[in-house]
């Protein structure tokens, strides 16, 4: 009875956070939408396409700037704050923040040497006014991670789903009601400027959740015992960035900026098919480090095939309205963009399979199982990126998307069969507890 009592009270949470952070993640993805429409409108494919490139080459470099500390924090926290250790906490964020500080200097400086050596010299000052976001963007995961970790997941969140693209569109919203002419030089500047003000509003939500401790420092065992995830965390981060980003990059080598933004609005597009998942693991996260660290495997089963089917069902109506209109909302970015309707439905169907499959690399990671999630991503990261040397030259975005739908579906299949054998649950679709023998 009292093991009913917990699920319930436990799903009903579940249920209620899932739809605040759902809406907000819509509200976000649509003013994401909107402004990727008024910077496309104020710049033109080319423009544009120079700046979804240099912020590309941005995310990718940030994983290693990261080195994977935002999953480990969300975590420990969450196990930390089960234990009421608060001390603790704020030990970890002032030593965490400094690390991916001190690593953000470093890829950058590294970076920007290789960029200046081989890099296109047209494209060396974009690359250099995205790559300024580096140390804000680490330090904000970091703080996020943290809120995440304490079950303030609306709070984590609102800043970049929602203050970010509304300051963005009333920011060239108003330049160009005024008549002023932005540039793709612009337009990362204004990037950089919102990522620094996200950066004090967070740091703002994290001393007002803890105004007055004293930290204490990590001890030796638990430094030793963080250190080894690092590795594997960092890995998922660059894997997964390859599987999700690379195709950008790659086109814009291999064939145009350009191309390289009609791809990126395609992606943006597909993006909203996942944001579902996203919300899902984004309450989830907390949830299955703390349960299945007091080895509530009935709940995290519930609440797992509950997760899965619920992102699915969301996804279904968005992926329709792709199919069928997929290129009567491109055109709405400019006529060169429709060129982009294929790409978006065959990224669209890899997002589904990804719903599909449940929050495997989720309850992977949470668990302590990060090396199993990494070895997955890789070897799907390897298989995206000869696909896209294979498919691009002679499929243009079109192969790039068949590529990253070919990597999206192996890493899901592989982390679900480790899943499987490990817990002995199948959060998939299917829903059903199998039996490995």
């Amino acid at each position: 009875m009292i093991k009913n009592f917990l699920k319930s009270n436990i799903i009903a949470n579940f249920d209620n956070r899932i739809f605040f952070v759902f809406m907000i993640r819509a509200g976000g993805a649509v003013f994401s939408l909107i402004a990727s429409l008024i910077v496309t409108r104020a710049l033109g494919a080319t423009e544009y396409g120079i700046v979804a490139y240099a912020l590309s080459w941005m995310s990718i470099l940030s994983i290693p700037a990261k080195l994977g500390t935002d999953s480990i924090i969300v975590r420990e926290v969450s196990i930390l704050k089960g234990k009421h250790e608060f001390n603790k906490i704020i030990g970890l964020f002032i030593l965490s923040t400094k690390t991916v500080f001190l690593s953000s200097f470093i890829v950058f400086s590294v970076s920007m040497a290789v960029f200046w050596k081989f890099g296109n010299a047209s494209l060396l000052l974009p690359l250099l006014f995205s790559l300024l976001m580096l140390p804000f963007i680490s330090i904000n995961s970091i703080q996020q991670a943290v809120i995440r970790g304490c079950n303030k997941v609306l709070r984590s969140q609102a800043p970049e789903m929602i203050l970010n693209p509304l300051l963005l569109i009333s920011i060239i919203g108003s330049g160009a009601l005024v008549g002023f002419h932005f540039t793709h030089k612009g337009v990362l500047l204004l990037h950089l400027l919102i990522t620094i003000v996200i950066s004090l509003v967070l740091f703002r939500m994290v001393t007002l959740l803890y105004p007055a401790i004293k930290p204490i420092n990590p001890s030796r065992q638990e430094l030793q015992s963080l250190a080894k995830s690092i590795l594997p965390f960092t890995l998922i981060g660059a894997m997964s960035i390859i599987n999700g980003r690379a195709d950008v990059v790659m086109i814009g080598v291999i064939d145009s900026t350009e191309s390289a933004g009609i791809y990126n609005i395609a992606t943006n597009g597909a993006d909203l098919i996942s944001f579902m998942l996203v919300a899902v693991n984004i309450v989830l996260a907390p949830i299955i480090a703390r349960l299945y660290s007091q080895k509530e495997i009935f709940n995290l089963e519930t609440i797992l095939r509950k997760a899965s089917k619920v992102a699915v069902i969301a996804t279904l109506p968005i992926l329709a309205i792709f199919a069928f209109a997929g290129g009567w909302l491109l055109d709405l970015f400019g006529p060169r963009f429709i060129d982009g309707q294929h790409a978006l439905i065959i990224l669209s169907i890899g997002q589904l399979v990804n719903a599909g499959a449940g929050s495997v690399a989720l309850l992977l990671n949470m668990s302590g199982h990060e090396k199993n999630t990494a070895i997955g991503f890789g070897m799907a990261a390897i298989g995206n990126v000869i696909l896209n040397i294979i498919l691009i030259p002679e499929f243009g975005i079109n192969g790039a998307a068949i590529a990253t739908f070919t990597s999206t579906s192996v890493w899901n299949i592989l982390l679900l069969r480790s899943v499987i054998v490990k817990f002995n649950i199948n959060p998939s679709i299917a829903g059903k507890r199998i039996q490995i023998g």
